[in-house]
């Protein structure tokens, strides 16, 4: 390469820089609220709050979490800064295999919380996994996401890619050009959308069955709460129908019949409040799974249309490019959003974080 063809590789490589500058402070934002949220979340569920079993995954999807957005974050910004200049071939397998097996673990954890859920909510007389089976349960999940991630180590590399200028060419990490629309990407590709439509299935049905009992649950109470009402209101009527004897104050009796109104009613208020209680790790961890699902959609869209060819956003106008980068990264949002939905739904976290972190 010449001194000329050097210096319009390098304007085009600093103009594609200046193109990244908003995705460039998205990743940024992504990394600092991620890494100091996940570890708020890794500090109060494992040093400070009791591990009850509906709260025994927590800690594990905030380390996972946490660690998609301090990796993927960084490598996005470093990936950014060098859009046609990128050439550690070795560091760039590890990135594709880490960064797809931490997008696939945080999903099958989701997947084995909503089973936990479901036979919570669904199932209450059967007695709740005990310790060890979830250990056995995290371990094989672990050992299934780095056989599946595994071939990232195959089929990613440093690799030319075309750009807008149908004279340069730059390297990035992404495919190789031997693996490029080839048979085997293809059906490892297939294997991965294969895995990700089971467990967005498995997730949409078991949040079905989980929603619909809640719901004819609370109906039910309700519905309870309305008959003693409407029994208590007749028995009250009937004692007002009948005259004293003489002009005295009310009776003891009749006196009775308002509070035991009253106390009816604070009772089954607190029955509703308990019960929504219950199930506010439920309606907790349907609320991360919708985020998840919708976060995700937009990365494995990307990254099909790159089994079939790379170049496929060579011609992408400045807003093209902003608008991929930014759909590809927006799965590290889930990660960012997640410690917020636990504070909100989980009291006891609030109370806890507070003290610690904020000395109140």
């Amino acid at each position: 390469m010449n001194d000329s063809d050097l210096q319009a590789f390098l304007r085009l490589n600093e103009e594609y820089v200046i193109i990244n500058i908003p995705n460039i402070f998205i990743s940024v934002f992504y990394f600092l609220l991620g890494v100091s949220g996940n570890s708020c979340v890794l500090l109060v569920y494992c040093l400070c709050v009791k591990r009850r079993h509906n709260r025994y995954y927590i800690p594990f999807l905030a380390l996972v979490d946490l660690l998609s957005c301090l990796m993927n974050s960084s490598w996005e910004i470093m990936f950014d800064m060098q859009p046609l200049t990128y050439n550690d071939n070795l560091g760039c397998k590890w990135i594709r295999f880490l960064g797809n097996a931490l997008v696939i673990l945080s999903g099958l954890l989701l997947v084995v919380i909503a089973l936990q859920r479901f036979m919570l909510v669904c199932r209450p007389l059967r007695h709740p996994s005990s310790v060890k089976t979830k250990k056995i349960i995290l371990l094989s999940i672990f050992i299934f996401v780095i056989c599946v991630s595994s071939p990232k180590f195959v089929f990613t590399g440093i690799t030319k890619i075309k750009t807008r200028d149908p004279t340069i060419n730059g390297t990035v990490c992404g495919i190789l050009d031997e693996f490029s629309k080839s048979t085997s990407l293809l059906v490892y590709d297939a294997i991965l959308r294969i895995i990700g439509g089971v467990c967005y299935v498995t997730l949409i049905i078991l949040y079905i069955f989980i929603v619909r009992a809640i719901y004819i649950r609370n109906r039910k109470l309700s519905e309870s709460h309305g008959k003693t009402n409407r029994i208590l209101r007749e028995s009250s009527n009937t004692h007002s129908d009948v005259k004293p004897a003489r002009s005295t104050p009310r009776s003891s009796e009749n006196q009775s019949q308002p509070r035991e109104q009253r106390d009816s009613d604070t009772s089954n208020n607190i029955k509703i409040r308990n019960t929504l209680a219950t199930h506010r790790f439920s309606i907790m961890f349907f609320i991360i799974t919708l985020i998840l699902l919708i976060t995700i959609a937009p990365r494995l869209a990307i990254e099909s249309l790159e089994a079939e060819d790379k170049n496929f956003a060579a011609n992408f106008t400045d807003t093209g490019i902003v608008l991929k980068g930014f759909f590809e990264n927006l799965y590290i949002l889930n990660g960012v959003i997640n410690p917020m939905i636990y504070g909100y739904f989980d009291r006891e976290f609030r109370i806890v974080l507070k003290r610690k972190v904020c000395g109140l």
